[in-house]
């Protein structure tokens, strides 16, 4: 189950900027003429909107430094930085995360840095398909340093895209606790536990969402259905007659199946009114069904 609708946000800057001293100062000092191409590259590939000849040239200077000392292992990782920028921009997302792992795994990398980019990695990856490689890596993070909610509610995505359906129902777990529900967290949320088969909690989370949806047809559709599913037929007769009323769900089609749930949910009663009346209006023909 790929969910498309949710957008698996990368931040991706580049490495010196207007923080420039402060990218310089995590590693180890560099050259004046490194420091110059660098700064001169940089600008290069903002002024040119990060064209393929620019990060050729980045990739081809953190290859000349490979093997090199402490100061050209730190100018090959912001070289690395670049070009990965770079790829990103682009929207090649699966090469802007191989730069980012080559960046984190060079000798030297201070752990801040390390940190920053395994979620970038991991962010990259879950972006350009590669949903278990970034679920896993987006796992490592967050076991690591302590996830934030927005991270939270994106492994819990990562999951469900990977129909795990378990796993995800525990990350939507851990995500409410954080906090920062929407309506979006919210549909997927239900979906989750729904898939995972924990009923109660998609229904309460469709009834949250019915509030504040009222005239949506699929979302009384879909709490009825989810009644149904867990026996609970009074209930989801209940729920269509109240977005019946609501003027959610209208028709023949509609008004068939409010009087079925009423026969099921043990109000025939109330299933012989709607279809008298229906009779009488010529909403319901008076045949043999």
């Amino acid at each position: 189950m790929r969910l498309s609708h949710w957008s698996y946000a990368v931040v991706v800057g580049l490495c010196l900027g207007t923080a420039g001293s402060k990218a310089l100062a995590a590693g180890p000092p560099l050259a004046p003429d490194m420091v110059n191409a660098l700064e001169s590259l940089q600008q290069r590939l903002q002024d040119d909107g990060a064209s393929q000849d620019e990060i050729d040239d980045a990739k081809a200077a953190a290859r000349r430094l490979q093997g090199g000392n402490a100061a050209d292992r730190w100018a090959r990782v912001l070289f690395l930085q670049l070009a990965a920028t770079g790829e990103a921009r682009r929207g090649r997302d699966g090469a802007a995360a191989d730069l980012y792992r080559q960046a984190r795994r060079i000798d030297g990398v201070d752990g801040d840095s390390r940190r920053r980019w395994l979620d970038q990695e991991a962010r990259l990856r879950l972006r350009a398909g590669q949903t278990a490689q970034g679920a896993e890596l987006l796992g490592e993070w967050i076991e690591r340093h302590g996830g934030d909610r927005d991270s939270l509610w994106l492994m819990a995505q990562a999951q469900a895209t990977l129909e795990h359906w378990s796993q995800a129902a525990n990350w939507v777990d851990r995500a409410r606790r954080a906090g920062g529900m929407n309506d979006t967290r919210r549909a997927l949320a239900a979906s989750v536990y729904q898939h995972a088969e924990r009923y109660e909690a998609a229904l309460g989370l469709l009834d949250t969402a019915l509030e504040g949806k009222g005239d949506d047809p699929d979302a009384w559709r879909r709490a009825a259905a989810l009644a149904q599913r867990m026996q609970r037929h009074g209930l989801a007769a209940a729920l269509w007659e109240a977005g019946w009323r609501r003027g959610a769900l209208q028709g023949r089609e509609a008004l068939e199946q409010l009087i079925r749930l009423h026969v099921a949910g043990g109000t025939p009663a109330r299933a012989a009114e709607y279809q008298q009346a229906a009779f009488e209006d010529g909403s319901l023909p008076r045949d043999v069904e």
